[in-house]
Formats: C-alpha cells, structure tokens, sequence
C-alpha cells in the first residue's frame, strides 16, 4: 500500500519533502496525528475499542491517565475479572464503609477518576482497564496501528484538506498587499515581481522596461490565480468526502 505522504500528494497534486514549501514532511505528521485524533473522538461507540489498549496497576495505588475515554475497569478477585461499577469521586469513602449498602467488595468493586488518576476499591487487587489511544501518524506509515480500518481513509482526507490549507495560506502570503511598502532592492538577485516593476517606473524611468515585466507578471498572476483556485475548490471537496465519510461511520 502507497504510503500517506504518496496518497495525499495523489490527492492534492502538491510536493511535499523534507525541505520544500511548504507542507513539509514534518508538518504533514503533525496534520496525520491531529487527524488520527479527531476522527478517534467523533467515532461511534462500537468502533472505540478497535482503538484501545490495555492498561494494569494494583488497585488503592491510582494509575494516571493519558486521555478520559475508559472503556472498562476489572479487578480481580483471585479467580476471575471482576466487572468495576463506576462511581463519583466523592462517594470514595463511602464506598469504604461496610455499613454502606454501596460498600465495595472483590466481588463488586468499584473503580472512580479524581485528580487525573484511575483508581479501584477494595484495594491491593490486580486491576486492567481499557484506554483509547492517540496514536502518532507519521507521513511515511501506511499503516495506523490500533486504530479501525474503515476509518483510515478519513486521517489521509484530514491530512490532504490540511495540506492544501497550508497551500493557500503560503501562497496568499507571497502576494504583495497593500499594506507593504512596495520598495525594491536593485541588489537582490531573485525577481521581486511587482515591486520591480515599480521600480522600473519611479526609479529608472524605463517605461519600455516595467510594460515589458508587467505583462509577464500579468501572465505569472493568471497562472497563480488559477493553481489557487484549483486548490481551494479541491480542499473543499476533499472537505466534504472527510465530513461524509465520518457520517458514514455512524
């Protein structure tokens, strides 16, 4: 299978490397694992799972969590995994009193969050609990680990309409606004577009020479226009297949 990087330059028609324009490799990562996130917390119950991992600790010494998406807590009660009822953090003492119709046993424990920690009554039990996880979606996996299937397409779309955002955005800052100055250094070696042309006018006076410059950037613009609004109707419609597919999921 083509790695993400090679699908979503199949996608958006843009190059992507290590040190071109941007997006770069590493932001194309980043865009991947943001994706990877968002999909997981927009997924229907039933394919939560798919993303979760297992974790242990003994219970009376509370695990820390990494994310609030449990699935299920057990303790073991010698022989077998017993099934924890979740309860409000401040019924912890109660639950420790035998007089409590709400006491916790080995049979009928009970397990609670506070403070970023997991934790289990009674305590000193072995304890597994599930916890969806995050992963880190590098652009050169095709593969996400422990994460659904049918869903992946959907982190390649998140990471494709990313991309051709980040397109827009650094194309849209290379035009000269009206809120720049226009100046021109006759000493830069790279063609300062329209602000040479200015130059040619105000500085030289060479009117032959800036008609000349202005009608090649006249057509360097058209050019420009036209890549960008191919770029902007395609991130919208890459948009609208990533908001689609993850109705579909439901």
């Amino acid at each position: 299978m083509a790695s993400f990087q090679t699908q979503i330059m199949g996608l958006t028609d843009l190059s992507i490397s290590s040190s071109g324009t941007n997006p770069t490799e590493a932001q194309l990562t980043q865009f991947l694992t943001d994706g990877a996130k968002e999909v997981i917390n927009q997924l229907p119950g039933h394919l939560l799972p798919l993303c979760a991992a297992s974790q242990t600790f003994t219970s009376g010494s509370a695990d820390t969590l990494t994310t609030g998406k449990i699935l299920n807590v057990f303790r073991s009660d010698g022989d077998i995994n017993q099934s924890c009822r979740k309860i409000p953090a401040s019924q912890k003492g109660r639950v420790s009193d035998p007089e409590e119709m709400s006491y916790a046993t080995i049979t009928d424990p009970i397990y609670y969050i506070d403070n970023n920690g997991l934790d289990v009554l009674p305590a000193g039990g072995s304890c597994t609990y599930s916890e969806v996880q995050y992963p880190a979606v590098v652009y050169s996996a095709d593969v996400i680990a422990v994460f659904p299937d049918e869903a992946e397409h959907l982190v390649v779309l998140y990471g494709a309409v990313k991309s051709l955002q980040n397109t827009l955005g650094s194309m849209n800052s290379s035009i000269v606004h009206s809120d720049q100055d226009g100046s021109y250094s006759a000493s830069s070696s790279s063609s300062q577009g329209w602000e040479k042309v200015r130059d040619y006018i105000h500085a030289d006076e060479d009117i032959e020479l800036s008609a000349a410059s202005l009608s090649s950037l006249s057509s360097e613009m058209q050019q420009f226009v036209v890549e960008y609004q191919w770029y902007e109707k395609q991130q919208a419609k890459l948009q609208a297949d990533y908001e689609k597919g993850l109705q579909a999921l439901g």
